[in-house]
């Protein structure tokens, strides 16, 4: 799912030139928010590419953000903890995150 509607369509349009799914729906790439109701239904995906929005508003304040008991003290934690769970067994993800998160 893609947030921004001009890296959607890039998304899209890379899919094409290097001969692979272009159609939307085909593709598994959706336009949308994944931290709202309907990013909420996705199912568990085997990838997930992102760069995540560190320190916004939105998502400070996202319930799906804060999951566990005790929510990690940054944004970034969050996020990966999203990212985390939104993975299906055995998949895998690529996180752009800011320095120092992980130490």
């Amino acid at each position: 799912m893609e947030f921004v509607q001009d890296t959607h369509r890039l998304a899209l349009m890379n899919l094409m030139l290097h001969g692979l799914e272009s159609d939307p729906a085909a593709a598994g790439i959706r336009y949308g928010d994944t931290l709202s109701p309907e990013g909420a239904a996705l199912p568990k995906a085997t990838l997930i590419l992102t760069n995540p929005p560190f320190g916004t508003k939105k998502a400070a304040a996202c319930p799906r953000v804060m999951i566990s008991p005790s929510p990690p003290a940054t944004s970034s934690l969050r996020f990966l903890q999203h990212i985390y769970r939104g993975l299906k067994a055995g998949g895998r993800a690529a996180v752009v995150l800011p320095d120092n998160v992980l130490f």
